[in-house]
């Protein structure tokens, strides 16, 4: 296991050789990944946009947040991967952040308001839904194992999308109160919870060595039965040079 060490006044990060474990938000991520000769696996910005209505049940856009601040009605907006744009129900766009703070080309996402009865969270690898967990009802926290129609939707959003998604992924779905089906988003499993640990067992990967296609990265499952949301990639006989990471989730 590598040590981490830390310069004076925080300057500088040193790691050793050796297996790293990390759950980290993108920030941190984007910032060691380079060092570990990792790409941390991520949906693409615009993936929830391109889904089909029939997996969204609301019209969905990526687009740069200087257009966003033309809109003059209510709307849900976040970043589409990172959280430098809270998300939230907006009035309009002039109540988001200006551009004397982002970036007019920032890709953010502008979504209709849902409402959601439930929200599940879903562990996916390798085309399969592995397991999930409740996490809000009502809009409120509140935790639960997944139904049997959660896990089916998320078996049909991959048998629609699974080209889309890298081989790792956390999807969050939820379902309205007139029994309708939605992807609510995606997210990075390294940089997610998985609400119900008992639940979580296999080890999955969530990082390739750098390359063009992370979707097709080859995987390696570890069996573990204690461990929440942890994620291994293995070294690869094909790419030597790649370090053994472990990536282990809160």
């Amino acid at each position: 296991m590598p040590e981490l060490s830390r310069a004076p006044q925080g300057r500088a990060v040193h790691l050793r050789a050796g297996a790293v474990h990390l759950h980290a938000g993108p920030t941190f991520a984007d910032a060691v990944a380079p060092a570990l000769g990792v790409a941390p696996l991520e949906a693409p910005a615009d993936w929830l946009a391109r889904l089909p209505y029939a997996f969204t049940r609301r019209e969905i856009r990526a687009l740069p947040i200087g257009e966003a601040y033309l809109l003059r009605r209510p709307a849900f907006i976040k970043s589409p991967n990172d959280k430098s744009i809270s998300a939230l129900v907006y009035a309009d766009g002039s109540r988001l952040p200006g551009p004397d703070a982002v970036d007019p080309q920032t890709v953010v996402l502008v979504s209709d308001v849902m409402t959601f009865a439930a929200e599940y969270r879903l562990h996916l690898l390798d085309g399969a839904v592995h397991t999930g967990s409740r996490y809000a009802a009502g809009g409120r926290l509140r935790l639960g194992p997944p139904t049997p129609d959660a896990l089916a939707f998320g078996r049909d959003l991959l048998a629609a999308a699974r080209q889309t998604l890298p081989s790792a992924i956390v999807v969050d779905v939820g379902v309205d109160d007139e029994g309708r089906w939605a992807v609510v988003e995606a997210n990075a499993a390294w940089g997610s919870g998985c609400y119900e640990p008992i639940r979580i067992g296999p080890w999955t990967p969530c990082c390739a060595p750098p390359g063009p296609s992370p979707n097709s990265a080859r995987t390696t499952v570890t069996s573990s039965g204690d461990h929440c949301g942890t994620t291994v990639l293995r070294r690869d006989s094909r790419s030597p040079a790649a370090p053994q990471v472990l990536i282990r989730g809160s």
